[in-house]
């Protein structure tokens, strides 16, 4: 896995199962958004626009500065190379912005929706995109028309939202603890959460996940701001294929309090 560790503002490659660090490199800005993309490499967003790194070394590969507010959130690279980019205010209003760039960094388009809060944002099959708007998930088009909301009783912060093939929608909610599948008409069709007592695992605030290919879900259990916070829980949860939860990592001597991370 490509961490990022929040509280201890440092990205690096960590082997779960071994508790073997490969490298580590300190983060400048915060870094709430990871892809695997082409050649081995890592998308990473900073508060300014987006660092390309070498997943096997950590090397920069390159450096794209896209705004000097301060405000870039998330970034989407597609199959045909373009970058969709999301913040706050970064189309020239204020507001929830969106801009895709080609791959030699012309803007395309952009359009900007209502709200002060967007996390992880990714296109559609449709050719839409999902982005969270703190209590509810919007989708958006390019034409700036909310397409659907989907929202649950404990959303806050929510944080990452994707659609499946079969046209449900994942999302995490964030201080809600917990990760929903929702119908095309908005109705909850499962959960994946721990109950708040499990003292063990210390459920916190669940931001990104992945749904692996046989069915199990990894999310990333954010513990805090403070550093130090590696032992008060579990950083990563692995449930299986029925919702159950079958595993908790944790390593306080590598890990304080990850909220991002991507499997190379």
């Amino acid at each position: 896995m490509i961490v990022v560790d929040e509280s201890a503002d440092l990205l690096f490659r960590w082997d779960a199962d071994s508790g073997r660090i490969r490298w580590a490199r300190p983060l400048s800005t915060k870094c709430r958004s990871l892809q695997l993309i082409d050649g081995g490499r890592v998308l990473a967003v900073n508060d300014y626009g987006f660092l390309e790194i070498d997943a096997d070394t950590g090397a920069q590969r390159r450096t794209v500065v896209l705004a000097s507010s301060g405000n870039v959130i998330s970034a989407y690279r597609s199959e045909a190379g373009t970058t969709l980019v999301a913040g706050m205010g970064l189309a020239g209003e204020p507001g929830i912005a969106f801009v895709e760039y080609a791959s030699d960094l012309r803007r395309v388009r952009a359009v900007t929706f209502p709200g002060d809060y967007v996390r992880r944002t990714q296109p559609t099959p449709e050719g839409t995109f999902l982005f969270p708007a703190n209590d509810r998930v919007c989708e958006g088009d390019w034409s700036g028309r909310i397409l659907r909301e989907f929202s649950a009783p404990g959303f806050r912060h929510a944080w990452k939202a994707v659609r499946l093939f079969g046209g449900t929608t994942l999302i995490a909610a964030g201080y809600g603890a917990f990760v929903a599948e929702f119908a095309p008409d908005g109705r909850v069709l499962r959960r994946w959460s721990v109950e708040r007592d499990a003292t063990l695992v210390r459920p916190n605030f669940f931001g990104d996940f992945t749904l692996l290919p046989d069915g199990r879900l990894v999310v990333c259990n954010w513990l805090g701001h403070d550093r130090g916070l590696g032992g008060s829980g579990y950083p990563f949860l692995e449930f299986g294929p029925d919702g159950a939860l079958d595993r908790g990592w944790q390593d306080a001597a590598a890990t304080s309090s990850p909220q991002t991370f991507v499997f190379v």
